[in-house]
């Protein structure tokens, strides 16, 4: 992958986004999370149907995108008859909760859902969220109970802590293998619910990532 891979993958799943939103109408609505201003942009009704109940009531009817705290581009093939394309990675680029590896890196982060045919990018330099899903008539009931999961995540964590996801794990992991603290318990006992406090302090937005960590100490 050459340095600008991410970049360009994420600015073309933007021209998609508009495409989308010209073809069907955009939706923007503005939410309170953890505090902060989140903008959520969506190409056509559905996916603001499938999604705004968990998201809460939008704060404010009135509200400037460029001062927003993160803004979040949604949209779905079958609605807008925009299609993501062919992926231009192999499926041994994925790696734990769906990663893909060749198309992150010290800014842009790249998940893939093949359970749910959905994709997340992220831009940790500006807070832009990108979401795509190929039928939102079709949205799995924990994605539309728990919006945006990861993309949430991501944000979360690159706010409070300036660090990557990667290096949040590392050091939770080093907390609770190398600290001055020893800890009594089983290992799987000593670092529950440590990802999860350093991750973000929004309630199960670490949720998989836990999970992932857990499974992993328990194998050995």
């Amino acid at each position: 992958m050459t340095a600008s891979a991410a970049r360009q993958y994420f600015a073309g799943c933007g021209a998609l986004f508009d495409d989308a939103a010209e073809a069907c109408s955009r939706y923007d609505r503005c939410y309170t999370i953890a505090g902060r201003q989140v903008v959520v942009r969506t190409a056509g009704a559905e996916l603001t149907t499938c999604t705004a109940p968990a998201l809460a009531q939008p704060s404010t009817q009135q509200f400037d995108t460029t001062a927003s705290d993160l803004v979040v581009d949604m949209w779905d093939s079958a609605t807008s008859a925009v299609p993501i394309g062919q992926a231009p990675w192999e499926p041994d680029d994925l790696g734990p909760l769906g990663l893909v590896r060749t198309y992150c890196d010290d800014r842009f982060l790249s998940a893939v859902d093949v359970h749910t045919a959905s994709l997340s990018l992220f831009d940790r330099a500006t807070s832009h969220g990108r979401f795509w899903l190929e039928d939102a008539r079709r949205m799995a009931y924990w994605q539309s109970a728990s919006p945006l999961r990861l993309i949430l995540s991501w944000w979360a964590a690159s706010r409070r802590m300036q660090r990557r996801s990667s290096d949040i794990v590392r050091l939770a992991l080093r907390e609770f293998l190398g600290g001055s603290r020893r800890l009594p318990g089983r290992p799987i006992d000593r670092v529950r619910g440590l990802i999860g406090s350093l991750e973000s302090g929004i309630p199960d937005l670490a949720a998989r990532d836990r999970d992932y960590v857990r499974g992993s100490l328990t194998r050995g």
